[in-house]
């Protein structure tokens, strides 16, 4: 048998007659002679071999036309296994395991039984037969196959609408031009949140009404489906599954949930090719959710509260806006003719900048999708840490990007509030060094959400 430990390529070769196995190390040319205890391939003796003591048998399934008995195990430390064990003959045909992340499945594709030549069961001749102490030894000094790293969720995306958050890795794009389908993905992987109103419907009546969007799958199949908690502890359904669609095959995640005034589906997919190095990622993310069970969804983005700071109002009568500036802080506006209006914190420690344009055809989420790919081609190190669409103070609809990035070798932190009124654009951007952002938060947001502009004759 041929295996990996920690990404180090290991060969094992055992003779049930005489209990004796090799451990091989290829890559060193060494292997090691240990002795094996025999299981007793009955299905409740190899279980209890493999999963742990204790396994249960639960229920009986046909896997692939096999007649399987199923076993769960359940650890002192949270650990969740199960197995299906074929019944003929005591084979383990497919595991179920509980990661960190979400759930990790193993299963035996193809079986055969036939004659192996004895030949196929000898050590290399170049191989040189050590200890157990120096193999392991050996073993730990290897260096592993490099492995894909999961990355850290640096992202946070809040839908003000339906009252949930989700956190996904740098670098991953969101697309909330409709707010009850949001899409998160790469190249390679993506993550859909949908929302849907409901009022009745329970979760079982939730998950069959979701079963019948995959019946156009011809060769759609489910490794696993289970009743689960979200890490919020709202109850939900979680489907991993597999399915071709536009010639590709891929796998899926799929949570599902309801409370009294909506219901969730929550899909992370990748192509097969792609599963092993994002499947984790995907997990994680569906773990990050965070679904509030009593907050009722609404069609229209939120009202930030009243913005009146105690200072002045500038207005720009050629470009039709208007800001409010907290007492202390100054107003450069010698570029005032060009729309373009400076305002500094009364150390100089925070800095807000105010642009008007002129943009025909002008679009609030193409604005915002416009400016996200700007940051990403001129700053290597944007990350978005939130997006929330907004009414302003003066009932404009606008977006609020909270991000950071790396300028002169120190990392910044950036609020960038944009609106549009009929053909004009107004945005705002108020930064600071990322370790002072505490220090001016508050007065960046009470002068960003205080804006008003009207639409131009």
């Amino acid at each position: 048998m041929e295996t990996e430990i920690e990404g180090v390529a290991v060969l094992v070769i055992q003779d049930s007659a005489t209990s004796t196995q090799f451990n091989c190390l290829p890559s060193r040319q060494m292997a090691a002679q240990a002795k094996f205890e025999a299981l007793n391939l009955a299905p409740t003796n190899l279980v209890e071999g493999l999963l742990g003591p204790g396994s249960l048998m639960t229920g009986s399934e046909q896997l692939d036309g096999k007649d399987c008995a199923i076993f769960e195990y359940a650890a002192k430390d949270g650990t969740r296994m199960k197995g299906w064990v074929w019944k003929e003959n005591g084979l383990l045909l497919k595991t179920v395991s509980q990661v960190s992340g979400g759930q990790e499945v193993t299963e035996i594709k193809s079986v055969s039984f036939a004659d192996i030549p004895d030949s196929q069961f000898k050590l290399p001749g170049d191989v040189r037969l050590v200890s157990e102490a120096e193999l392991n030894k050996a073993l730990s000094q290897t260096q592993p196959q490099s492995q894909p790293q999961t990355p850290a969720l640096t992202g946070q995306y809040k839908n003000l609408n339906w009252g949930y958050s989700i956190k996904f890795p740098e670098g991953w794009r969101v697309d909330d031009s409709n707010p009850a389908t949001v899409k998160i993905s790469n190249v390679e992987a993506w993550v859909f949140v949908s929302m849907f109103r409901n009022q009745t419907m329970s979760l079982d009546d939730w998950v069959k009404v979701s079963q019948t969007v995959y019946s156009k799958y011809p060769d759609y199949r489910e490794l696993t489906s289970e009743k689960v908690a979200l890490s919020d502890g709202t109850p939900a359904f979680m489907v991993i599954c597999k399915y071709t669609e536009n010639g590709k095959a891929q796998q899926e995640i799929r949570a599902l949930a309801v409370t009294t005034n909506s219901a969730l589906s929550l899909t992370a997919s990748a192509t097969d090719s792609g599963w092993p190095k994002y499947g984790t990622t995907l997990g994680k993310i569906i773990d990050s959710l965070t679904f509030p069970t009593n907050v009722a969804p609404t069609s229209q983005p939120t009202t930030v509260p009243g913005s009146s700071p105690s200072g002045k109002v500038y207005s720009n009568p050629a470009w039709n806006y208007s800001i409010s500036v907290l007492n202390g802080w100054t107003v450069d506006d010698k570029d005032k003719e060009n729309g373009h209006l400076i305002i500094w914190s009364p150390d100089h420690g925070g800095l807000m900048e105010v642009f008007a344009q002129e943009v025909p055809g002008a679009n609030l989420d193409t604005y915002l999708n416009d400016l996200i790919s700007r940051y990403r081609s001129a700053y290597p190190g944007f990350q978005e840490m939130s997006r929330q669409k907004i009414v302003l103070s003066g009932g404009l609809t606008a977006y609020a990007l909270l991000s950071t990035r790396t300028s002169s070798s120190q990392p910044e932190k950036e609020l960038a509030v944009m609106t549009v009124a009929g053909s004009r654009q107004v945005q705002i951007y108020a930064r600071t060094w990322l370790k002072s952002w505490d220090s001016y938060s508050s007065g960046f947001e009470k002068i960003a959400y205080s804006l008003t502009v009207t639409s131009p004759n």
